[in-house]
């Protein structure tokens, strides 16, 4: 079965007998009719936390002889991990983190409510979502607060890690945790150069610990993949290639400063991660153009695309309409 989007003929100038015709069709699949998902890849699972062991690890080497220097040293990487800490601390408390408890809530929210999760926990209510995330943002508070008390390098990388994975388990929607955990991946720091040596000890334990911290960051947000619901190809593939930059300029940085164990580590990661993404694209629906003469309400669009007007939520919240009743004449919407 088909939807027919589009016709058109005409008859070409100087030859008779001869009508073009052209039909536009949606093939009327139900791909989408129950939520695609896979589980995580367990090679993808596994390299996230083999990340995790050997960032601590190496961490631990590089860092321990620097903070040994004296507690201007300490305090330097303490402010570098409490720093990347308040990333966390401002996702938890932000406005997105409010709309992601909401996301798990039963029934139909609206638009903005319905985040990237499939899981739907049919006893929950209001008052508990955000009972649960007034506790989530305490435990993050401690959290922070573990990274600047910490006065050795495990220490600090129990902390870092502890609070990428709060940030991970706090956001109920996946993509609400993806988005945080990219910006905490993105953290950097500016390079100090001096030849003294206390400098240099801070130089090394500021830049150890920005580049610890953006590990844990990279290895929380492979496990996050395992809940997130990619809607269509596109969305799939943008998240493969935003995640292989990061994890390669990771990687680079930590081949130049000759640190093998931890270059390994993300290269297997990346691999693994990237082919699970790229199974989960092929195995959803393309995003293409839908034109109208005007107006159409998303029932009927619906409706007409697919013989199914319970699919009018999808086409709302990927379009963003003024009012549902008057979608664009021309948006985006799923080949299938």
């Amino acid at each position: 079965k088909a939807s027919c989007m589009n016709f058109s003929w005409g008859e070409p100038d100087g030859i008779t007998g001869r009508i073009d015709v052209s039909f536009d069709f949606l093939e009327q699949k139900d791909l989408l009719g129950s939520t695609v998902k896979i589980a995580l890849d367990a090679a993808a699972a596994a390299a996230a936390i083999i990340v995790q062991a050997v960032s601590a690890s190496s961490y631990a080497k590089t860092a321990t002889t620097a903070l040994a220097v004296g507690q201007p040293v300490v305090t330097a990487a303490q402010a570098v991990a409490t720093g990347w800490g308040e990333l966390a601390h401002q996702a938890i408390r932000s406005p997105r983190a409010m709309v992601s408890a909401t996301s798990i809530l039963p029934g139909n929210n609206g638009r903005y409510a319905s985040g990237n999760a499939a899981v739907v926990d049919n006893t929950a209510t209001v008052s508990t979502v955000l009972a649960n995330l007034t506790t989530s943002r305490v435990a993050m508070e401690s959290a922070v607060a573990d990274l600047g008390a910490g006065g050795s390098a495990d220490a600090l990388s129990s902390a870092a890690q502890n609070v990428a994975e709060l940030v991970r388990t706090s956001l109920t929607d996946p993509g609400a945790q993806l988005a945080a955990l990219l910006s905490l991946a993105s953290f950097s720091v500016e390079a100090d150069e001096t030849l003294a040596p206390i400098g240099a000890a801070i130089a090394t334990a500021r830049s150890a610990t920005a580049a610890m911290c953006q590990q844990m960051a990279l290895a929380s947000i492979a496990l996050a993949c395992a809940d997130w619901n990619p809607t269509s190809s596109d969305q799939a593939e943008a998240l493969r290639k935003l995640v292989a930059t990061q994890m390669d300029t990771a990687a680079t940085e930590a081949a130049d400063e000759g640190y093998t164990d931890i270059w390994r580590a993300l290269r297997d990661l990346r691999s693994s991660l990237t082919t699970f993404l790229a199974d989960q694209a092929s195995r959803l629906p393309d995003q293409i153009t839908v034109t109208r003469n005007g107006p159409v309400p998303a029932l009927v669009l619906a409706q007409q695309l697919y013989a199914d007007g319970s699919r009018s939520d999808d086409l709302i919240g990927r379009v963003n309409p003024i009012h549902p009743a008057f979608m664009p004449a021309s948006f985006q919407a799923l080949s299938s």
